[in-house]
């Protein structure tokens, strides 16, 4: 039953179970929300926290296995940012930039993180791009894509991490990741079309 409604403005959200919030990617905001932010809801109490600024209008977001690093696309018409966000502090980590622009079939839309690792995510760039891996050193405050990307008309809008060493992505094709990034050729798993998934206990 639905006990309580809260107006957010809300691109995305995700769950955390650590802090057992619920984590949201606010764009245009509400009156009493501010927008280009990130903030959590507690869902025992219905309440919202503070919304903190995160530097652009963040999208999809992605959560590390141990729950302390949340990843967000700030896809925009100028250049693609990924935004890290520190969990403990609830604070911004810092922005990397030089992504694909927003565009017909381009534009940072999805991302996922590497289980084990706080520094390694997935990103998806479009159809024209594709899917890469990419490397993120907290220290240097920077980020770099690990090999190419898979390229034209591969990856997909929806993908997740089975092993830190087999990506799934749109259409069930799974790529293998070693040193040099995504290993080419990738493996189709369905002869269906599948657009998008979830995974829960090793399930897909």
């Amino acid at each position: 039953s639905i006990f309580s409604v809260l107006s957010l403005g809300a691109n995305h959200i995700l769950y955390d179970p650590y802090s057992r919030n619920l984590m949201a990617s606010i764009g245009a905001g509400t009156a009493s929300v501010t927008a280009n932010s990130i903030l959590a809801v507690n869902p025992n109490s219905a309440t919202i926290g503070a919304p903190v600024p995160i530097g652009g209008t963040p999208t999809n977001l992605a959560l590390t296995s141990d729950g302390q690093i949340l990843y967000a696309l700030l896809p925009s018409t100028t250049t693609g940012s990924i935004a890290r966000f520190n969990m403990l502090t609830q604070q911004p980590d810092f922005t990397v930039s030089g992504y694909q622009a927003t565009g017909y079939m381009v534009g940072l839309s999805d991302i996922t993180t590497m289980p084990g690792t706080e520094n390694t995510v997935a990103i998806f760039s479009g159809a024209y791009v594709g899917e890469s891996i990419v490397d993120f050193n907290p220290a240097q405050r920077t980020a770099v894509q690990r090999g190419n990307a898979s390229g034209l008309y591969t990856g997909g809008g929806c993908s997740a991490f089975l092993t830190p060493t087999s990506l799934l992505t749109e259409g069930m094709d799974l790529y293998t990741i070693t040193s040099a990034g995504l290993e080419p050729p990738y493996t189709n798993l369905s002869s269906n079309s599948v657009y998008c998934f979830k995974l829960s206990g090793g399930v897909v």
